[in-house]
């Protein structure tokens, strides 16, 4: 066998190498087997070890094992059952207490977890009951589960196959077993091509700074905007002011340090006395992710499928201004706070964004300090991660894959080692919801400094009243803010060229489910509504199936969804009245626009709310208002800081929709002289504020009851039908359950419903039909009294 060298004690090895295979099977009855490469490093590491006092045997076992028992997660249920008991009791625990109780158990060694729970106002009773649950996995049972994982491997990824499961496992844990040979100091010589004993960290993140300082510039770590009236006087129009918010955007990504944040704070405003804070509010969204336009040499950027996927989608495309080889980066949207006034008002929209640039600067090992690492892949846009090649490092997987790890990962980690980095759980808690009420600029400020910064950042606030915040540990500077006026060249790039074109779908024959008044059209909705009358809707209200949600609205990639958007949106724009309100539901949810890359790497917050609002501005819609839905304690926790009381992790739920208000101007807003016409359909009042309202119940013990799979509440059509008068007609392109239609026939009202399933036209009727027994069983009963 010549690439297998089956270790034995002969000699052709060191007698110290023998030493450590014989131990490793004293303490495992499992013989390790190396290939050459593998046999060439231990050599070298022996040869090294040989110069160093190595530990005791008995020391070595007992970190080995400690090994053993984290790199299997082997304490996961005493340790699950003591945090439980703890967190009863009104106890919880931070990250460095969490990692030495770990440690504890892993070693076996109660003496930690005593000084842990020491640092505690913890009763003596309590502490005597924690203490007893102190039952970590003894010896025994560790090498019981070693062997048996190495018969049956219990959490491979893919089917075995031809590989040597055992070997592999039985290799990495020698590894770990040399590795505690020492001092973590002495390995970290050993490994380290540029160790310095008179530089050297114990902590990786110091050491990384002294060796790679460029990395770490937190001069622009978070940069804080605040848009108010007073900076907005002398622009003149809609497009300026979007130019100029544009230009602050662009300046500050180039500023902002790489991983570092910007949050935009943007207060209730008015042009020409409309309403701007929403449409400006998208603006900076779709800007923030979108302006930076680059030829993107990577091989994950698979830009001729994405085109290839959209001209077929959209043949009248003209490829050549679309330019799909040029990729949009920018900021990436991480989540927008909407604070309230105890009356429901909207006070202020925060906007959160993180910088995430690709930088390939090589970052060695954190837990071994090799620089013989690779470059993997990306596990987010713009986050490059790297991948240790060091055969003997002590964190290879259990199945012996090299650790995986990025600096955003390693700011992320150091920004919880630090414990001065900590923020207080009442902040957290406070922070929990993205829809808040009655908040103050001073809390404002100090949540985005904690919670978006870390301990030594430079912090640059822009239109900020003076802080009396409390100490941080940040430098704070305050800057003035001025806009400079004018268009930005974005909103006329190649990227809008993408989906922004007009449909050649015709019109076709009308089925009618439904009878006059409540007219159900079954079909695709762009063809159904070309068979339409111009100007025959009073008004519109509507929830679009989202990009790629459900199994029913599947597109190849976010173009080819905001075409067919685009072109429905131009046909609802034709029906309506002069003057018509419509309302359109949508939600910022998470998935992957598919225009970079197709695997988890492009998974993001969606733009959709931006987006809509962006095509509906180019098909002649304005924006009254929006009405934020919040939906309350959410079924689904889409943020969460995985128990850290840290920076990075801060993420709030999710918990609101956009029910965004448009209008169709009226004929005399088009023209010069507001005198020569009225609008031809009924003043409804724009608002912008919150409502409170719970999600429709579809799920009851796993069943879906309602039968639509993305009902929304009869609140929403409601905030637009109330105000209607009865014998008018309102329309939803998308009608689902037939929620609009049914809403309208009790407020007296006619509707035309379009949807292209059958299936839920049907379910609707029968909905209308259960609804209409019951009126008048309900009016049979009060005859009877």
């Amino acid at each position: 066998m010549t690439d297998q060298l089956h270790t034995k004690c002969d000699e052709y090895i060191n007698p110290l190498l023998r030493q450590f295979i014989e131990e490793f099977v004293a303490i495992t009855d499992l013989r390790p087997s190396f290939d050459n490469d593998y046999l060439a490093e231990l050599n070298r590491l022996v040869a090294y070890l040989m110069t160093r006092q190595i530990r005791s045997f008995n020391r070595r076992e007992k970190e080995f094992i400690g090994h053993i028992n984290h790199k299997f997660r082997l304490n996961a249920k005493p340790l699950s059952k003591f945090y439980a008991e703890a967190a009863k009791a009104g106890f919880v625990f931070h990250y460095h207490q969490k990692r030495r109780i770990q440690r504890a158990f892993d070693m076996n060694d109660l003496d930690i977890l005593t000084s842990v729970l020491d640092e505690r106002p913890i009763i003596g009773s309590l502490k005597a009951h924690l203490l007893s649950l102190f039952i970590p996995i003894d010896k025994r049972h560790s090498l019981e589960y070693l062997l048996n994982e190495c018969k049956q491997p219990s959490q491979l990824r893919k089917n075995k196959g031809q590989r040597d499961i055992k070997g592999q496992i039985v290799k990495s844990l020698f590894s770990s077993f040399m590795w505690v040979s020492v001092s973590e100091r002495d390995m970290h010589c050993f490994f380290d091509e540029q160790h310095s004993n008179t530089e050297y960290r114990e902590s990786f993140w110091e050491q990384l700074h002294e060796r790679s300082p460029h990395l770490f510039s937190r001069n622009n770590a978070l940069h804080v905007v605040r848009l108010t009236k007073e900076v907005l006087p002398s622009l003149c129009n809609k497009e300026q002011t979007r130019g100029g918010i544009s230009k602050i955007i662009e300046h500050l990504y180039k500023v902002i340090d790489n991983y570092g944040f910007l949050a935009i704070a943007i207060e209730p405003l008015e042009l020409n006395g409309h309403a701007i804070e929403w449409e400006l509010a998208a603006d900076a969204i779709l800007f923030a992710e979108k302006h930076h336009e680059v030829i993107l040499k990577k091989s994950y950027f698979k830009w001729k499928r994405v085109r290839q996927e959209t001209v077929s989608y959209i043949p009248q495309l003209d490829v050549s201004s679309a330019n799909f080889e040029i990729a949009n980066e920018g900021f990436t949207y991480r989540d927008c706070f909407v604070l309230t006034s105890e009356h429901k008002n909207i006070d202020c929209l925060l906007l959160i964004f993180q910088k995430n640039k690709s930088d390939e600067t090589l970052i060695p090992c954190p837990a071994c300090r090799s620089s013989n690492v690779r470059a993997n892949s990306y596990p987010s846009l713009g986050v490059r991660s790297w991948e240790c090649n060091n055969v003997l490092c002590p964190d290879r997987s259990k199945y012996n894959r090299g650790k995986r790890y990025s600096l955003r990962g390693l700011a992320m980690q150091q920004a919880i080692e630090n414990d001065r980095n900590e923020i207080s759980v009442k902040s957290v808690r406070r922070w929990t919801r993205d829809v808040l009420t009655c908040v103050s600029e001073d809390e404002i400020a100090d949540m985005l400094i904690r919670h978006y910064s870390i301990y030594g950042d430079t912090v640059h606030i822009h239109n900020w009243p003076q802080l009396s915040v409390t100490e941080s540990g940040r430098l704070i500077k305050h800057h003035g803010l001025s806009i400079e006026a004018g268009p930005h060249p974005f909103w006329n790039a190649s990227f809008f060229c993408r989906y922004k074109i007009s449909s050649q779908k015709q019109p076709t024959a009308i089925e009618n489910l439904g009878d006059d008044d409540f007219q159900v059209l079954l079909g695709d909705s762009a063809e159904v509504l070309r068979s339409l009358s111009e100007s025959s809707f009073d008004g519109a209200v509507t929830s679009p199936p989202y990009y790629n949600a459900r199994e029913y609205a599947q597109w190849p990639n976010i173009y080819c969804y905001l075409h067919d958007m685009f072109d429905i949106n131009r046909e609802v724009y034709r029906t309506l009245k002069p003057g018509a309100i419509y309302l359109y539901n949508v939600f910022d949810y998470f998935d992957n626009e598919k225009t970079i890359v197709f695997s988890a790497m492009g998974q993001r917050r969606m733009l959709l709310s931006a987006y809509t609002i962006d095509l509906f501005r180019g098909i002649g819609f304005e924006l009254l208002g929006n009405v934020v839905w919040d939906k309350g304690d959410i079924e689904g926790k889409r943020g969460f800081n995985a128990g850290n009381f840290s920076p990075y992790y801060q993420s709030p739920f999710n918990c609101w929709e956009h029910v965004l208000m448009f209008k169709k101007p009226a004929r005399w807003e088009n023209s010069k002289t507001s005198q020569n016409s009225n609008s031809d359909a009924p003043v409804v009042r724009p608002m912008s504020r919150v409502l409170r309202a719970q999600p429709v119940i579809k799920m009851v013990r796993g069943k879906n009851v309602h039968g639509h799979t993305a009902p929304f509440p009869e609140a929403i059509p409601k905030i637009l039908i109330s105000q209607l008068s009865p014998g008018m007609i309102v329309l939803d392109p998308f009608a689902g359950s037939l929620t609009t239609g049914r809403v309208a026939e009790r407020y007296g009202l006619r509707s035309v419903c379009i949807e292209s399933s059958e299936e839920y036209c049907r379910l609707g009727l029968r909905l209308r039909f259960d609804e209409r027994e019951s009126e008048r069983s309900a009016q049979r009963q009060l005859a009877l009294f």
